[in-house]
């Protein structure tokens, strides 16, 4: 038997000195109330079937007006029945909404699989580096499916502490879009509990440090070194300086065969200026 479940309380990078920003509905730090959360299950408690759950957040409510360059995304776990050993996969999406989501065409942005290891409340934190549009619609959404583990979980869900909608899709509980929780019938007051950190860019300029994006080689350096970049990543302006800050050289926007052998030995700092607005910084080893 297939229900739609809400359960009872159960026992079990530098940015150039700009501010973090938190986009959230959530109460910070975050709150979980046990008889708020809602997910499609099997058999109650068994396992949780394929769920989909959501929020969506407007750049402009948070009064940041330019691009918002994401670090870190953070949601709650109310709880985790019959953990699995290797723990529960869950799957983030960051989405941007052409439209008023849920009914908007959504484009992704960002994806990662966290497992989840902890079985009572706790907040998850993950680092996702994604750079959302000024003045969009960003959706975060968790999906997740136990029937698979035999296990069910919980998102971390407050309906006391906001009023801004929430959404949950699972097809194998005849919710085919993303549906407000209280639309449903089943419970009015979950809402669940996410967050997305980051910063205002400032006319797209935002500093990135050790990003897999940009590689450096050979480095340590005898005489000259390459980049290899990502191939969405386009060069604007290559410079080097030493430890104190001082500009050492300026290479343009070429990328191969960049000459420092005249330099002394010791430690520099490489920035990448990109087509996007972004800086990434590179620590260089001279030999």
């Amino acid at each position: 038997m297939k229900n739609f479940f809400t359960p009872l309380i159960i026992l079990g990078i530098c940015g150039l000195g700009r501010a973090q920003i938190t986009v959230s509905h959530s109460q910070i730090p975050f709150n979980p109330h046990f008889s708020s959360s809602a997910s499609c299950n099997i058999n109650g408690n068994a396992y949780s079937l394929e769920n989909r759950v959501s929020r969506s957040f407007f750049l402009n409510d948070y009064d940041i007006q330019n691009d918002f360059q994401v670090h870190k995304v953070s949601f709650a776990i109310q709880n985790v029945l019959n953990l699995p050993q290797d723990g529960f996969p869950v799957t983030l999406n960051i989405y941007t909404s052409e439209g008023a989501y849920p009914t908007g065409q959504l484009t992704l942005k960002a994806t990662k699989v966290v497992v989840v290891t902890q079985s009572d409340t706790h907040t998850i934190d993950v680092d996702l580096e994604t750079l959302i549009p000024a003045g969009s619609e960003v959706v975060m959404e968790i999906h997740y499916n136990g029937e698979p583990l035999s296990s069910a979980l919980w998102v971390g869900a407050n309906g006391f502490t906001d009023d801004a909608p929430s959404y949950i899709q699972s097809d194998a509980c005849g919710i085919f879009e993303p549906t407000e929780v209280g639309d449903i019938g089943q419970i009015d007051n979950s809402r669940f509990i996410m967050s997305i950190e980051g910063e205002d860019t400032v006319l797209g300029n935002v500093e990135v440090i050790n990003s897999s994006k940009v590689a450096l080689f050979p480095n340590p350096v005898k005489d000259s070194f390459s980049l290899k970049l990502d191939h969405s990543t386009k060069v604007t302006q290559i410079e080097l300086f030493d430890l104190s800050g001082k500009s050492i050289k300026s290479f343009g926007s070429k990328t191969t065969d960049l000459n420092i052998s005249h330099l002394l030995k010791g430690m520099y700092v490489l920035k990448i200026q990109t087509l996007d607005g972004r800086s990434f910084t590179k620590k260089l080893i001279k030999n």
